[in-house]
């Protein structure tokens, strides 16, 4: 169907499309109460070559407002200086779909649902009010607007860019690989997360007054290709972790997780109710009891054959136990000999000359 102007399929009525590339609507408008089905997959179009020219095209001010079913197979879903809208209780599905917005506008109203595979946002707007279901949303590009309000679910998020996305809903993945770029919540707002990947200089933003938002990660790590650069987290934004790559204290930027025992030491519940739009999230953290470390004093005389001064006081070591990944702590806690002298475990010095130390 090439370079459609006006459609409108009504209520209990069906328009399918098998032409080579789809539905391509430049300049023109669809208006859908029914079912409206693309399946092109047989166009021998190489879509590597021909990205989003086969599919359901719309480009040059076209309009779509959708409040029954729209099914795609095996294309692209592609906007260009156009505007898609799901309306309430429209469906847009997908198999073996991606959705590919450079410009124009993308909006999912309240009560729609849309099942795709892959997104590619590179420009223009994308506003969830809806449940929005993917199995990639890849963020790229840039001058554009990002905003969920109500449900997004994907298995793999991955942002590139410096962008904001601002979130007042429900955010759930599977995996997120977070590059710079900023995520805005407000109260009551969850991003939950399996496995987080941080690479550089992202940042979680919760509200400056109200109900803290939260970020729920099962395990957090930095990027393997990260350039060093800190990702930060601000506001009034409660961080659960039960693996987390960040434990210590002394980088500002990344406050400890409420369930580490570091972070203090009360009990934090967190009660958001589940609704249409969040599945909620219920907790108690309590963050657990710090092992206590048994410390053992190690004292040393420095006088061998003389007789006289065995105050033993010349070295004095603070030794803890090995904490459950091995490691003890060494501290010097006096060097009363005149003599130089040197701390060594299996041939390697811990500290220099003690007197230096």
């Amino acid at each position: 169907m090439d370079k459609a102007k006006n459609i409108s399929v009504l209520k209990e009525a069906e328009l399918i499309c098998k032409a080579d590339k789809g539905i391509w609507l430049s300049n023109g408008n669809i208006y859908n109460q029914g079912t409206i089905t693309v399946d092109n997959k047989d166009d021998n179009l190489d879509d590597k070559i021909y990205i989003g020219t086969s599919g359901f095209i719309l480009d040059n001010g076209s309009f779509v407002y959708n409040q029954g079913i729209i099914e795609i197979e095996d294309e692209f879903i592609a906007i260009s200086n156009a505007k898609f809208v799901n309306a309430s209780e429209g469906k847009l599905k997908g198999d073996d779909v991606i959705l590919s917005l450079p410009s124009g506008t993308f909006y999912n109203e309240p009560d729609a649902t849309v099942e795709l595979d892959d997104v590619l946002i590179s420009g223009g707007q994308w506003l969830n009010e809806g449940k929005f279901d993917a199995d990639d949303f890849n963020i790229s590009g840039a001058n554009y607007e990002l905003q969920n309000t109500c449900k997004l679910t994907v298995e793999e998020l991955l942002f590139q860019t410096n962008v904001t996305f601002s979130n007042s809903g429900y955010i759930k993945c599977e995996e997120a690989k977070l590059g710079q770029g900023t995520v805005l919540m407000t109260s009551n707002s969850i991003l939950e997360i399996e496995e987080a990947d941080f690479f550089s200089d992202f940042k979680i933003k919760g509200p400056d007054s109200g109900n803290d938002a939260f970020l729920i990660m099962d395990e957090a790590k930095p990027g393997e290709e990260s350039s060093g650069s800190p990702s930060s987290y601000s506001g009034k934004l409660t961080v659960v972790c039960n693996d987390y790559f960040e434990k210590k204290s002394n980088h500002p930027s990344r406050p400890i997780p409420a369930n580490w025992p570091i972070y203090n030491e009360e009990s934090k519940k967190i009660d958001v109710p589940k609704t249409e739009c969040s599945d909620g999230h219920h907790q108690e953290v309590v963050p657990p009891t710090p092992v206590a470390r048994q410390v053992y004093t190690y004292v040393f005389e420095d006088m061998t054959r003389e007789a006289g001064d065995f105050d033993f006081n010349d070295v004095v070591l603070k030794v803890t136990v090995p904490d459950e990944s091995g490691k003890a702590t060494v501290t010097l806690f006096a060097a009363g000999a005149t003599k130089n002298l040197w701390v060594g475990y299996k041939n390697n010095d811990l500290f220099g000359e003690v007197h230096a130390a």
